[in-house]
């Protein structure tokens, strides 16, 4: 597990982001993910609601139910809001990806309370030698602000085409604003219009929201967006 590398510096480093969060003083005894990602309950459901209204959308233009990629999945709370919103049914497939075991040994125990059919992966999803499926959804959520970048533009390039490449519908990812009124050490933040035109790079099906002082958040889509 390693980060990869590009002609400007060093894209992400996979092994210090697992060993962050599994070892790192303020994370290695902490039970609470939403604490352990610098955000209070109301931000995380302000960009899980996002996320869940996108799922719907799709999932009633589909006549049916869908399939999730959720890169850094975490604990797997995404199960939690899709739960509350009565769209578990819906979810034909789910595939979580996450390069810390203890945030998928509970992300086990959430799928088994919801008796859902999931694959969670130990894996790298931008490691170059990782093949990924399509999916309908791809979510990549608040997973790509704790990534010790040497070049944090050229991992958003990057992880924008990989995750544009994974979807059979809409890609949704958020990021920290660099115009946040804190700013937390070990986390990236970020210009949207710098991300929005990174984003246009492949495809012109854009939006971008601001969900709160310190976060906004991405949809790329397959179809028109307007």
């Amino acid at each position: 597990m390693k980060g990869r590398l590009c002609g400007m510096g060093k894209l992400y480093d996979a092994e210090k982001i697992a060993e962050f969060f599994t070892n790192g003083e303020k994370w290695k005894d902490a039970q609470d993910e939403i604490t352990l990602m610098h955000m209070n309950s109301r931000t995380q459901t302000v960009l899980m609601d996002r996320i869940v209204k996108e799922i719907v959308a799709l999932a009633e233009v589909k006549f049916g139910a869908v399939s999730i990629i959720d890169v850094g999945c975490g604990t797997a709370m995404l199960l939690d809001y899709l739960a509350e919103a009565k769209m578990l049914h819906r979810v034909v497939e789910y595939t979580g990806y996450d390069i810390v075991e203890k945030f998928l040994a509970i992300a086990l125990e959430r799928a088994d309370k919801y008796r859902i059919k999931t694959d969670f992966r130990l894996e790298d999803f931008f490691a170059e030698d990782t093949t990924v499926k399509m999916a309908d959804v791809v979510i990549a959520s608040q997973c790509m602000n704790t990534i010790f970048s040497e070049d944090q533009y050229g991992f958003i390039d990057m992880s924008v085409r990989k995750l544009w490449a994974c979807t059979k519908g809409i890609v949704i990812f958020d990021l920290k604003d660099e115009q946040a009124p804190h700013i937390h050490p070990n986390r990236l933040y970020f210009d949207p219009l710098k991300v929005y035109e990174i984003c246009r790079g492949v495809t012109q099906n854009v939006s971008i929201t601001q969900m709160t002082k310190a976060n906004f958040t991405f949809v790329l889509s397959r179809e028109e967006l307007f």
